[in-house]
């Protein structure tokens, strides 16, 4: 078998060759880990992101990422807002793996608290970090969307809200645009903004949540109280259930200590906020 190169000019990655060597992963965590190396500094990575960019599927991928994880490739650290509530998760993805060190509560590896300073993290998902450096190159017109949501619903709300920009941020990762952002807006200005009941939910957190694709593809036809209650009808039970069970899951992983059962708790969430994003 024979090896054909190229002149590395450009579109290359320079990697070590310590996980592509590793006999202890398969294939796919190798080209995985070397896929989630080839990529920026700042890029935050989303499982249903990952799923689209090969044809593995799901299974494969939750597979291939438990083996980097077991292996000290990867980190899911668990976050806390300043009132040390659950936060999300900040993804750690290391070049070289982390020494394996004994658990002294179940014999098992427990890298979550072992991070040695010579072996720093190559890439770091911590969503507040790249919303300040991402926002200080100008690459996310937060000011724009939100001066436009306040001209048009007649509102004051600030761009530099943390949550706001999250929001944003979520969104943009999803691959939406500016006038994306801008024609959510105009539609529901259009049917909200002389309803006292609805003129409410003129805000960030509803715009631009979770249902924003469902907000932009929606051609309303007119502003009458009925067609607000339809739109409010899309409101259904399944909807309901997995929004319950994620502000569960959250409550729980806020208490819990044993690591394999944060482990399947932070898979269901990740399949609950995925499938609402489906």
């Amino acid at each position: 078998m024979s090896v054909f190169r190229v002149k590395k000019d450009g579109n290359y990655t320079v990697i070590n060759n310590t996980c592509l060597r590793d006999p202890g992963l398969s294939w796919k965590a190798k080209g995985l880990h070397s896929y989630m190396i080839s990529m920026p500094d700042d890029w935050v990575f989303y499982n249903s992101d990952l799923e689209k960019r090969a044809k593995d599927g799901k299974d494969s991928l939750k597979s291939a990422l438990k083996e980097l994880k077991e292996a000290g490739y990867l980190q899911r650290i668990k976050k806390k807002n300043e009132k040390g509530h659950f936060d999300g998760w900040e993804t750690i993805v290391y070049e070289m793996p982390l020494p394996k060190e004994e658990n002294p509560k179940d014999g098992k590896p427990d890298r979550r608290e072992n991070r040695p300073s010579e072996n720093p993290p190559l890439l770091s998902t911590n969503i507040n970090e790249v919303l300040k450096e991402q926002s200080t190159k100008g690459n996310i017109p937060f000011q724009e969307i939100v001066e436009y949501l306040n001209e048009r619903a007649e509102k004051k709300y600030k761009h530099t809200s943390k949550k706001t920009q999250s929001l944003i941020k979520a969104r943009f990762g999803e691959g939406f645009t500016v006038d994306d952002f801008k024609e959510v807006i105009d539609k529901k200005t259009d049917e909200w903004l002389n309803d006292n009941k609805m003129n409410q939910y003129l805000r960030p957190e509803t715009l631009f949540g979770t249902k924003f694709e469902s907000y932009l593809n929606h051609n309303p036809v007119g502003s009458t109280k009925s067609e607000q209650a339809a739109t409010l009808a899309e409101t259904n039970p399944d909807l309901i259930y997995k929004l319950t069970r994620m502000d569960e899951i959250t409550y729980r992983l806020e208490r819990e200590d044993d690591p394999v059962i944060a482990d399947q708790l932070e898979q269901e969430y990740q399949e609950l906020q995925a499938s609402l994003h489906g």
